[in-house]
């Protein structure tokens, strides 16, 4: 693993127009062989890319180029934007001109707020991942508050963009989540296809396969550009997008898949 010991801090406070109290943070989250998030800066031994144009020529205008009656899919990332990565996703995600929801952590958001802005500046929809990755199936009801309240606050601070989708750490849900999630303009959302890209032992070649092979019409891929090393799934991006164009797919965001619902 290429992630630095160093954990980086908590420094946001809860903006004072939300009037809410900031839970206390008890420590660093710790790496588990289930749940890959890791708070730290990550090292990526990868090609270096050209600084991502702004303004870009939005993705979504060749969303529909195959045709009405293509099968939609759509390609979701969580646990971003994450310096060193989100670059190289965004990088191939324009290069094959294909649209994607990005589910933003409020704390990378505040660490890297230049990548959020190029992701709406690319086109892409942007959705809340809450706060700092914490389940909130198991936080108290302010706890979940304030992880999803001051994420929405922050994503719209940056981008000029409030957030309309809510992505669950770990996809756990609870009363109060949804309940937030309402408040804040957000709809929840899943996803449908899941090749675990998170484990460090998947390789590019399994999370292409997986993918590929689970697709179907609707189809909600997740993947990840943060939470640790994603070297795999930046390798595995071009065979997917490749495959599912010649399966007939043709890719959208959350926001244009139709009959898309709130949860699934």
């Amino acid at each position: 693993m290429l992630v630095s010991a160093a954990h980086y801090a908590f420094a946001a406070q809860p903006p004072e127009e939300t009037a809410l109290a900031r839970p206390p943070v008890a420590g660093p989250v710790e790496k588990k062989t289930n749940d890959r998030w890791l708070l730290g800066p990550l090292s990526v031994d990868a090609p270096a890319v050209a600084p991502f144009p702004s303004p870009a020529p939005s993705p979504l205008a060749a969303a529909t180029a195959e045709g009405p009656e293509a099968p939609m899919v759509a390609l979701t990332f969580d646990d971003g934007p994450w310096p060193g990565q989100t670059e190289h996703v965004l990088a191939v995600l324009a290069e094959r001109n294909v649209p994607a929801t990005f589910f933003l952590l409020g704390s990378q958001v505040e660490r890297a707020p230049h990548l959020a802005l190029a992701i709406v500046t690319a086109g892409h929809a942007v959705g809340n991942h809450a706060y700092s990755h914490r389940r909130l199936d198991n936080a108290p009801a302010d706890v979940v508050e304030w992880e999803i309240v001051h994420t929405a606050n922050r994503i719209q601070e940056v981008t000029a963009v409030r957030p309309g989708w809510f992505r669950p750490p770990a996809g756990e849900f609870c009363v109060s989540s949804y309940e937030w999630a309402a408040r804040t303009g957000s709809r929840p959302a899943l996803w449908t296809v899941d090749p675990q890209d998170w484990r460090d032992s998947t390789t590019a070649e399994e999370i292409a396969a997986i993918v590929l092979g689970a697709a179907h019409p609707g189809a909600v891929v997740v993947l990840h550009d943060g939470g640790g090393d994603q070297r795999q799934t930046i390798a595995a991006l071009p065979a997917i997008i490749d495959g599912l164009r010649a399966a007939g797919y043709q890719f959208v965001t959350l926001d244009q898949l139709p009959g898309v619902k709130g949860a699934w």
